[in-house]
């Protein structure tokens, strides 16, 4: 699957992160992450389907780019570049990705989101962007 259209979500029943699919259902207004589990067994790599409903505020998509240490980076992650004293969340602005720096607002990051460090995301950890 292509990263970019890869999305995350907190389920609603564990209030854990998932990975997948999305899928929406308008008419419930309920939202749906969806993919395939693997695992190993006897008989070699096996795997099953999984859909599970998440907390559409939770809904985070894929940027498909990477930061330093090779993690991907999601839509809502609070990312920092100690190199240039910026913390910000990552957002979608007109046609690109950027970063919303709580010191200086929008930050186009073109070609260089590999020197960001992921440290959060605005769920788990929204203190990281109080100045």
């Amino acid at each position: 699957m292509n990263d970019r259209h890869l999305f995350k979500a907190k389920r609603i029943d564990t209030g854990e992160w998932v990975e997948g699919s999305l899928r929406i259902d308008p008419d419930l207004d309920t939202a749906y992450i969806n993919g395939w589990e693997y695992y190993s067994s006897p008989e070699g790599m096996q795997r099953e389907p999984f859909e599970h409903q998440v907390y559409n505020f939770t809904i985070c998509q894929c940027t498909g780019l990477k930061d330093k240490n090779g993690r991907l980076i999601w839509e809502n992650d609070i990312v920092s570049n100690s190199n240039i004293f910026m913390t910000g969340k990552v957002i979608w602005v007109n046609i690109k990705w950027m970063i919303d720096d709580v010191d200086d607002g929008y930050q186009d990051y073109d070609g260089f989101w590999g020197e960001v460090k992921i440290i959060g995301n605005i769920f788990d950890s929204p203190e990281l962007l109080e100045v």
